[in-house]
């Protein structure tokens, strides 16, 4: 006989019971579901206590919840009684579950040997699982060394990677390549072709063909080098290198991989080295056709030297017959010194002694005229014969004690009447420190400063001549005296001084048509000066005067007046 179903009278502890009762099912299925797992561990003999455990935990757990949730009675509820009762049957409904899981679970104990089983194959394909996915994580760990190795790889060696799908026409570019290629990584498409749209048009036919033959098979591995336009507008060369890796079975290539590498560097050095070695090569050529012109010149250069060498023998033979000759003419002009020099003596005293005897205006006018030419002539043989007698070496100097005043008041009174005749002051200025009487040829000195005045009053048409003595140094027993002839006539430039004490030389050939002179009177005064140890210039203004001086060394003599 069936009972009686009992329903709630009260719709809102209906609702509240029926809620928990459903929330304590629902956690009673999962702890069974884990009790399930935990029978398949080596534990499984406890499989009926936990199925027991889970039914009464059911039964406690609902009128837990029941607790929980509000079904508690305060002193107010004591007092619904009906309330009371309607709970009570609420538990008794949550009994008869209770005895329909106690039925489930006789049913699953006469099972056991399946479901054992069934845990048991699960237990095996559980350790088979874990065996796979501990195999599966150690390659993923594998897979990400080798990855990071290719990295690191790539990095060292600054290398760009490409893998290119052929079939799909897709690239996949490292960051590397993506810097060479002047890109952004996040700009960079996949279906960029980079091959085509950055290879300079100069190299992209033998890109081509180097990239087709290989695709087709007839090389092992493709490698080019080429220009690679980077970013906008600048080129860079590359190396490029790859394989295909995977092919059709009719050998259709499929997938290739690669690196591309920037030798920009390397290949400057190259075009620099291949520069040099041109320039090199350019250069050696040019050594070797210098060097046949060189042969060439060495050939006439020595015909050139042999054909010197007897031209040289010729003029030193010359040389030496020339040299023979003049010294043969200065030994002769040395030697007729004295028998040129006696006519001349004779001639000119004679005139003088005729001038004296009473003659007639126009003899007396022939006798200037001969005294003028005589004493001309005699001054021209006098420095020819000492020019040849230096040259000879047969000019030797007669130092005396002299009276150096006295010699200087002398030249001055012979050479006053052409100062007076031309209007010209010549004024003698001895210095009071400089002794009155040295050792030297006295003859000589004279003959310098006699030379120096008289071209002095020849090249000065106004104004004065002046003549300086001093001492500028020297010893108690020597001095050194210095001669200064200053004039204010027509000067020279500074180029032209040098060359007025070479012989034969004057200023240019209008001064000699103009003064008259051979030009010899500064070469003597030079050679004398040296003879005596001594040095001569001049200095000199054109346009406003010369000032010639010498300095000599001379011992002093005791003073003889």
């Amino acid at each position: 006989m069936k009972s009686k179903k009992r329903t709630l009278k009260n719709p809102k502890l209906k609702n509240r019971l029926a809620a928990r009762f459903s929330l304590a099912c629902a956690f009673a299925s999962l702890l069974f579901a884990g009790a399930v797992y935990v029978s398949s561990m080596p534990s499984s003999e406890n499989f009926p206590y936990l199925v027991g455990v889970v039914i009464g935990f059911v039964v406690v757990l609902s009128y837990l919840l029941g607790r929980v949730a509000g079904l508690h009675l305060d002193k107010n509820q004591h007092e619904r009684s009906s309330e009371l009762h309607e709970t009570i049957e609420a538990l008794q409904e949550l009994m008869k579950a209770n005895e329909f899981l106690e039925t489930e679970a006789d049913e699953l104990k006469k099972h056991r040997k399946v479901l054992l089983s069934i845990m048991e194959d699960a237990e095996r394909y559980n350790a088979e699982l874990k065996n796979e996915i501990a195999e599966r994580a150690k390659a993923e760990v594998e897979l990400e060394q080798a990855r990071r190795n290719m990295e690191q790889i790539l990095h060292g060696g600054d290398l760009g990677y490409w893998n290119w799908n052929i079939k799909q026409n897709t690239h996949f570019h490292n960051d590397r390549l993506t810097a060479i290629l002047g890109y952004h990584p996040d700009n960079l498409s996949e279906k960029l072709d980079w091959r085509n749209h950055h290879v300079h048009p100069e190299d992209h036919e033998s890109v081509n063909q180097t990239l087709t033959s290989h695709l087709e098979g007839k090389t092992a591995t493709y490698t080019c080098e080429y220009r690679l336009r980077q970013g906008e507008d600048s080129w860079i060369w590359v190396l490029d290198r790859g394989r295909v890796i995977e092919r059709e079975t009719d050998q259709s290539p499929l997938q290739m991989v690669g690196t591309l590498l920037d030798i920009t560097d390397r290949k400057k050095a190259e075009l620099e080295m291949k520069e040099a070695n041109r320039l090199l090569d350019k250069r050696s050529r040019e050594l070797e056709e210098n060097q046949q012109i060189m042969m060439g010149m060495m050939e006439d250069t020595n015909d050139a030297r042999e054909r010197l060498e007897q031209a040289n023998r010729q003029l030193l033979v010359a040389r030496e017959k020339a040299e023979q000759a003049a010294q043969a003419k200065s030994d002769f002009l040395a030697s007729m010194s004295h028998e040129i020099r006696t006519p001349m003596n004779g001639i000119i005293g004679t005139a003088s002694l005729l001038y004296d005897t009473a003659l007639g205006k126009e003899q007396q006018e022939y006798i200037n005229i001969i005294q003028t030419s005589s004493n001309a002539l005699l001054i021209l043989l006098n420095d020819i014969l000492d020019f040849s007698k230096i040259e000879a070496g047969k000019l030797a100097l007669e130092p005396q004690p002299f009276d150096l005043r006295e010699t200087c008041e002398h030249i001055v009174d012979l050479l006053t009447p052409m100062a007076l005749e031309k209007d010209i002051d010549l004024i003698l200025r001895y210095e009071p420190n400089t002794p009155p009487a040295v050792v030297g040829d006295a003859g000589r000195i004279r003959q310098i400063l006699m030379n120096l005045v008289t071209n002095a009053l020849k090249f000065t048409h106004e104004g004065h001549v002046y003549i300086d003595i001093k001492s500028v140094a020297g010893t108690a027993q020597e001095t050194t005296i210095s001669f200064t002839v200053t004039d204010t006539g027509i000067g020279v430039s500074r180029d032209e001084i040098p060359a007025l004490f070479q012989k034969f030389s004057q200023v240019d050939s209008s001064t000699t048509r103009e003064y008259g002179g051979t030009g010899l009177g500064l070469a003597i005064c030079k050679q004398l000066v040296d003879l005596m140890e001594g040095k001569i210039g001049m200095d000199s203004e054109l346009g406003k005067g010369s000032s010639f001086w010498f300095r000599v060394n001379l011992p002093i003599a005791e003073d003889t007046r």
